[in-house]
């Protein structure tokens, strides 16, 4: 939540994410008030003790309903911030969701061998190497919200375009009109070759209010900010990859010309466009 939501603060119903912590705690009061050598017998027997059995797996599938909601989250931002920023890569978060499908991974794999009967020292030991990874790459990661005007975007979050759109004033002809002068506004200036280019950025410079802006995207053109914006990339890097002056440029130094700063990001759109890897393209197209 932390990293998906530009709002995020710590609210008093997150604490019922406490109460099973809170239970095993109350059950195992009699402990805290045992002796020590009461305390070193049951801990020596604690596998056989049958509440600690039944806690410790509800623990293990709590955990694992945690990893599939995280994962859950992590799509509909990918799908979020497509809608606000038209170059995804520092801000799609892919290392969490790598370390979400390898926990996932490891979950089903180790139920499958072992049923749900965990090696306390190794599951805790690959929590623990999870966790450390997790606050390293959390702590690298740059704030996701950078440059997109958090107020301004705010209804644009909400998952469904039905419910995102549903008290705008624009009218059938408003979006048609708008559709109109930002293509060719688009056309003219080229604003998408700047590569950090983001909803609200455009929105200034078309002097238009970034939520009428998606909206004439989604409803009048039915294509995320993302997808807008690259289009007219790749349609520009088409042209320099066919332009005599520019044959001297590397596949990467054509995708920076057209705005795109991730070769990967332009290899996948150009041929999903054209069927073909730009280098294709330029192998088929020369004189």
């Amino acid at each position: 939540l932390y990293q998906t939501r530009h709002d995020y603060r710590l609210r008093p119903r997150y604490l019922l994410h406490l109460l099973p912590v809170i239970g095993y705690i109350l059950l195992l009061g009699h402990f805290f008030t045992a002796s020590g050598a009461d305390k070193l017998a049951y801990l020596k027997d604690i596998d056989s003790v049958p509440h600690y059995l039944l806690a410790t797996n509800i623990a293990k599938i709590q955990h694992f309903l945690y990893l599939i909601a995280c994962y859950r989250l992590l799509m509909k931002h990918d799908k979020t911030m497509r809608e606000l920023v038209s170059s995804i890569k520092h801000r799609n978060l892919r290392w969490l969701r790598n370390i979400l499908l390898i926990e996932i991974t490891l979950f089903f794999a180790w139920v499958v061998i072992f049923g749900l009967y965990f090696s306390k020292e190794l599951y805790g030991g690959i929590n623990l190497i999870m966790s450390y990874l997790l606050a390293y790459c959390g702590i690298s990661q740059k704030y996701l919200f950078a440059n997109v005007g958090t107020e301004q975007i705010a209804p644009i979050l909400e998952e469904s375009p039905t419910v995102r759109y549903r008290n705008s004033t624009l009218t059938g002809d408003d979006i048609l009109t708008y559709k109109g002068q930002i293509e060719q506004y688009m056309s003219e200036k080229k604003p998408y070759l700047k590569n950090e280019l983001t909803l609200t950025m455009l929105a200034e410079q078309l002097e238009l209010n970034p939520y009428h802006l998606s909206q004439v995207l989604n409803e009048g053109l039915g294509e995320s900010f993302y997808k807008f914006i690259n289009r007219y990339r790749v349609e520009e890097s088409k042209r320099l990859l066919l332009d005599p002056a520019f044959s001297h440029y590397t596949i990467l130094a054509i995708a920076n010309e057209a705005g795109f700063n991730s070769k990967t990001t332009f290899n996948k759109t150009f041929k999903d466009h054209f069927g073909l890897s730009p280098s294709e393209y330029k192998k088929n197209n020369s004189l």
